[in-house]
């Protein structure tokens, strides 16, 4: 036993240690909670109160989105019923008319379509006669004669201007040749 003295002595001693060790660090860790509540508490009301804020401004955004989505709803329904009673308004009127060209005497109808017809045969024919042709085409030549007599007579009124140039004395000359 004197022997294990020193050995339980230091163990003792060490185990102490350990104990006020652990009571440093548990009065340590006590003191970082408090800390840690302290500061913890206004950031979770502060989140709390932001999340509130938001939560309401978003309220305020939604409630006046969803009153002009309705408006819009409201007006586009009244605009749905506006143009169905205009289609069926149209819809009679072109029954109507139809009606109407469909009930004239059939023969009217024919005898106006045939004289229609033969005037456009008149004036096809006169269009396109022979006779009308020819006149065409010697109109068309005499145009290119005249073109080509234009461009000659244009040629010699060019050749005119130069030979006067070069065979009238230059104005530099004749003073010189004054004095």
């Amino acid at each position: 036993m004197a022997r294990d003295w020193p050995r339980l002595e230091a163990q003792t001693r060490l185990a102490v240690k350990k104990e006020k060790v652990l009571a440093d660090v548990r009065k340590k860790v006590k003191q970082v909670e408090k800390q840690l509540e302290k500061t913890l508490k206004p950031t979770l009301e502060n989140t709390d109160l932001s999340h509130a804020t938001a939560s309401k401004h978003l309220v305020g955004h939604l409630d006046p989105a969803l009153q002009q989505l309705a408006q819009q709803e409201n007006h586009t329904t009244s605009l749905s019923a506006q143009l169905t009673s205009e289609l069926e308004a149209n819809s009679s009127t072109l029954t109507e008319l139809i009606d109407k060209i469909n009930g004239k005497d059939p023969l009217q109808r024919l005898d106006r379509i045939l004289n229609e017809t033969r005037q456009r045969a008149v004036l096809r024919a006169s269009v396109e006669s022979p006779s009308l042709g020819g006149k065409i085409q010697r109109l068309q030549q005499t145009g290119q004669e005249q073109r080509g007599r234009l461009a000659l007579f244009e040629d010699d009124l060019r050749d005119a201007g130069q030979e006067r140039d070069r065979t009238s004395p230059s104005p530099w000359f004749m003073m010189q040749t004054h004095f």
